[in-house]
């Protein structure tokens, strides 16, 4: 009795094992049976100043322009590379990790634009759907300021305007200069 009791709950046992594990894979069974051998993506930001950002610093992903933000990560370690130049590592959950691209831009929002005067960065993806490669665990991605963010966006805006005139003006001169063989 004691041998077929020791059997019954060892085979109990495994049965609840297996159940708890389909369970988890019942949705989509080929994606959750992976996600338990995946890993978290640990990347390296540069950044030419860390303004006071510190290990356990926290790492968000913009979801929306209202501002909407989520927590995906922290900062594991800082180090200087040059008198002038930090390496800031920076771990990306495992559930998040498939929304950073290699086009997301790494912002450090420090003490004089945070909303509780502790620094953080917020990942920042690209509205261009046409260019959405994962980012690689180990990669190194240059970091960005907020000011110097801000300004690179205004540069690209300016950039896009001035296309845009230079486009407009060419089509204008075009017409003209028919105007004027033609007259």
């Amino acid at each position: 009795m004691g041998y077929n009791m020791k059997k019954l709950s060892k085979g109990f046992l495994i049965g609840i094992i297996i159940l708890g594990f389909s369970a988890t894979c019942l949705a989509n069974p080929l994606s959750n049976l992976f996600s338990i051998f995946q890993r978290d993506l640990v990347i390296n930001v540069q950044y030419k100043n860390h303004k006071n950002l510190i290990q356990g610093s926290e790492v968000y992903l913009a979801q929306d322009p209202k501002g909407q933000k989520t927590l995906i990560g922290n900062v594991t370690k800082i180090s200087l590379v040059e008198p002038t130049a930090s390496n800031v590592e920076v771990i990306i959950y495992k559930k998040y990790k498939e929304k950073i691209y290699e086009t997301t831009r790494f912002v450090l929002i420090d003490g004089l634009f945070a909303e509780n005067s502790k620094p953080y960065i917020i990942a920042i993806p690209s509205l261009d759907p046409s260019n959405q490669t994962p980012l690689k665990s180990g990669a190194s991605v240059k970091g960005f300021t907020f000011l110097e963010y801000k300004f690179a966006v205004a540069g690209e805006e300016l950039t896009e305007l001035m296309d845009n005139f230079r486009e407009q003006n060419g089509e204008l001169l075009n017409q003209f200069e028919q105007y004027i063989k033609n007259f």
